[in-house]
This record gives structure tokens, C-alpha cells and sequence, in this order.
């Protein structure tokens, strides 16, 4: 029986903390579902400032409802609904004392026959009754949007939209946001394909680092900002656009833009050799075969060691 008793007693919590508080979780599944999926990053930053102080009244509104409306459930409460649910109330009658014969073997007998029946009992079932609480099955659209959240749902979106509401409450300095737009300019730098080579990106060469290019490498920018202007003196121009100036590297010199200066070493050119392979061996079999062919270097240059 005190097994049946304590889980009728949790299930009474659960049904009152369920009645009090269900605005507030259904607004939290809510809150979080919009984080996870993206759906505040897409709020335009005029309308967010409002949306983000609505929703934190809202939360503090059913905080101090659910609090004010939540009680402790008493265990003398949780008896009489356990009491209930039992052929002629048990529980109730094994506290009762009798005014005249109460150590007679009838009120003994009625007592071990109450007993008898508490001992059949089961806890209760909670019911908290939210489909009447709730008509519109607003808890049941907070439980889909905070299930498909935890699915398809990620931090990137979650830090997004926290980072929206910050950039709201702070706005960032007229430089800061600038540089957030991303860079002036971009910068690459290709060696013709029988070298190998792959493509440098110079915005990301460390500052003051000498850049070595193959004879014909192609050079190529993209002016973003109004302010950004190149220099160089390493070769002729190849395009026409000016905001997105091309050139062939032909000679060592240095390119300027923006404040950044590349120092640029052209390697030169040279004419293809070829280098004989090893002398041929006899087979175990009796047969003539050669570990390595004659190998020939087309559109060689004089590469730093270690460069293939």
C-alpha cells in the first residue's frame, strides 16, 4: 500500500506542475524549436527587437502564473484520492477509533478486513486534463516543433540567432561591421598547368612572406571595395575589367594593393632535359627489362628545392 501511495502522490505533482506550467514549456519548446531551425536569423533586424521582448514577457508571465497557481500536494490529499478508488474506503476507516467496544473481536474483525482491501491497492493514474486546459492543442504544436528541432535542428542556426539578438541589443561600430562584410579584395595567383602547382590564395599568405612564381604564372584580383587599388610590376595586363584586374608574371618585382605588399620572386624558364633511366637488368627468366624509361622534363624551371 505505501508503494501505491507514493506513486499516486508523484502522479498528483506531476499533474499539478503539468497544469501550472504547460504555457511555459510550450513556450520554451517554441523559443528553442524557432533557434534550432533557423526561424530567427530569418527575422527581419527591425522586427526582432520586438519579437525577442514579447517572448520574454511572455516566459516571465507563465513563470509567475505556473508559480502562483502550482501547491504542494499533502500526503492526507493523496490518501483520500487513493481512498476512492477502494470498496469501502479503507484507508479512512483503519485511522477511525471506536467510542464503545474497541478492543472487541467485531471491531477486530472489521479492522483486518479493512487490511485486507488496502492492501489490493493501486496507485492512480494522473490525469492532468490539458485537452480542456488547452482546446486549441497548443502544447501539441510546441511538442512537433520542439520534436522536428531536436531532428533536423543544429548550433550553427542556434548560434545565428543568438547572434542576431546580440547584434540588436548591441550594435556593432561603423568599422566593425564593415570588416564583417568581408574583404576588399581577394587575390590568386595560378602557375601554368605543367607545373603542377596549385593555385595560391594570396589573402591568405602571412604577412611579409616572399611569394614564389613559376615564369607565366597568371595573377588575378577581385577589387570589392571602393578604396582598394593595385600596383605591380611583375608583368603585362591581360583583361580590361577594372575590378578585376589580370596579369602574367614575367619578371620579379612587387604587388601592391590596399595597403598589402607582395614581394614576388619569378622563377625562370628553362629549356626540357632528359635525364636517361637505369641500365637494363636480365629477368630471372632469361629476359631484358628496364626498372625506369628515359624520362623527359617539357617547360622545366628553376624550382625551390623540395618542389616537385
Amino acid at each position: 500500500m505505501s508503494l501505491a501511495l507514493r506513486l499516486t502522490r508523484w502522479g498528483m505533482v506531476w499533474e499539478r506542475a503539468a497544469r501550472a506550467f504547460w504555457p511555459l514549456a510550450g513556450l520554451l519548446s517554441g523559443l528553442f524549436a524557432a533557434f534550432s531551425l533557423g526561424g530567427v536569423g530569418a527575422v527581419p533586424p527591425a522586427i526582432l527587437p520586438w519579437l525577442a521582448g514579447g517572448a520574454l514577457v511572455a516566459l516571465l508571465v507563465a513563470a509567475i502564473r505556473g508559480g502562483l497557481r502550482f501547491r504542494r500536494v499533502r500526503e492526507a490529499e493523496a490518501v483520500e484520492r487513493l481512498d476512492r478508488t477502494l470498496p469501502g474506503r479503507p484507508l479512512t476507516a483503519l485511522r477511525d477509533r471506536a467510542a464503545i467496544g474497541g478492543e472487541g473481536a467485531l471491531w477486530q474483525a472489521h479492522l483486518a478486513q479493512m487490511e485486507m482491501e488496502a492492501a489490493r491497492a493501486r496507485a492512480v493514474r494522473p490525469d492532468a486534463d490539458l485537452a480542456r486546459r488547452d482546446p486549441f492543442a497548443l502544447r501539441l504544436a510546441a511538442l512537433v516543433a520542439l520534436v522536428m528541432a531536436l531532428i533536423f535542428g543544429g548550433t550553427a542556426q542556434m548560434g545565428q540567432g543568438i547572434s542576431a539578438i546580440a547584434a540588436t541589443i548591441n550594435p556593432p561600430s561603423p568599422g566593425v561591421e564593415e570588416g564583417a562584410r568581408g574583404p576588399g579584395w581577394e587575390g590568386w595567383a595560378e602557375p601554368p598547368a605543367y607545373t603542377r602547382r596549385p593555385t595560391i590564395y594570396l589573402n591568405a599568405l602571412p604577412e611579409g612572406e616572399m611569394l614564389e612564381l613559376p615564369k607565366g604564372s597568371i595573377v588575378t584580383f577581385r577589387l570589392y571595395g571602393e578604396t582598394a587599388e593595385l600596383t605591380q610590376d611583375i608583368g603585362p595586363e591581360r583583361g580590361e575589367d577594372a575590378r578585376a584586374p589580370e596579369f602574367r608574371a614575367e619578371r620579379s618585382g612587387v604587388i601592391g594593393i590596399a595597403g598589402r605588399r607582395f614581394a614576388v620572386t619569378v622563377l625562370p624558364d628553362l629549356p626540357p632535359v632528359i635525364r636517361a633511366g637505369a641500365a637494363a637488368t636480365r629477368r630471372a627468366t632469361g629476359g631484358w627489362c628496364s626498372l625506369s624509361r628515359p624520362r623527359t622534363i617539357t617547360g622545366s624551371f628553376r624550382a625551390r628545392p623540395g618542389s616537385s
